[in-house]
């Protein structure tokens, strides 16, 4: 499918932040859908409008330790998948063409190079990587994909963006605490794949532009949205 965005580059992390508050990014959609554990939908309209300022949680341990650890996922990643092509622009913003008020910034850009892989994606197709880290509890593989629902919600978000057709979501995850060993968390690294050849993706994605959509009329119109705008699945 061919890209339907635009790009815009930034040379830090700083201006990158201030760049993609006049957007709804990945990381507001699952609050839009009324997904999200860690926010409101009101909460998120404050700081789109002014009202508020986005609090900076990057240094929150568990965020530090993500942002850290990306680099090593990715190429560890990479490493375990040689069928992708990956390229990485931190700071740049996609903007979607057809929805202006929708941007990503993404954990890498793929290209499928041989189409034995996995998922038989076909050699050409172009992706998306998405990299987690945080708690794995085992109530993950009832969630659809396998994958959090606000995790899938950001993953339909960058399918929209930028017209591609599939993200390979890679989570990098620890026990919880009684399953240490000699008190040391373990690891484990699951793979899962959000692909748009799925009927019910399609679907997700188109419900979720226009609950996305219906928000952003909240905040042009300064008006303070209802606690849940999702419209039906």
């Amino acid at each position: 499918m061919d890209s339907k965005f635009s790009r815009i580059h930034y040379e830090d992390r700083e201006t990158w932040l201030v760049g993609r508050i006049p957007y709804i990014g990945a990381s507001d959609a699952s609050t839009i859908m009324g997904d999200s554990p860690f926010k409101s939908t009101s909460k998120l309209w404050e700081e789109k409008t002014g009202v508020t300022v986005p609090e900076n949680i990057s240094e929150k341990p568990a965020v530090k330790y993500g942002i850290e650890a990306e680099e090593h996922i990715r190429n560890l990643a990479m490493l375990e998948h040689p069928y992708f092509e990956m390229k990485h622009y931190p700071f740049d913003i996609l903007v979607s063409e057809e929805h202006p008020f929708m941007s990503a910034t993404l954990d890498g850009e793929l290209v499928v190079t041989n189409s034995a892989n996995p998922w038989a994606l076909q050699e050409g197709t172009k992706g998306i990587l998405e990299i987690k880290t945080g708690r794995y509890t085992t109530d993950w593989e009832a969630s659809p994909n396998g994958i959090p629902l606000y995790y899938v919600d950001q993953c339909l978000h960058q399918l929209a963006v930028t017209g591609w057709d599939f993200v390979l979501v890679v989570m990098r995850m620890s026990s919880l605490t009684r399953n240490c060993i000699d008190g040391v968390p373990l690891y484990k690294t699951l793979y899962r794949i959000v692909d748009r050849r799925s009927s019910n993706i399609v679907r997700d994605i188109d419900v979720l532009i226009k609950t996305e959509a219906r928000f952003w009329s909240y905040v042009v119109e300064g008006k303070r949205p209802p606690l849940r705008i999702q419209v039906r699945r």
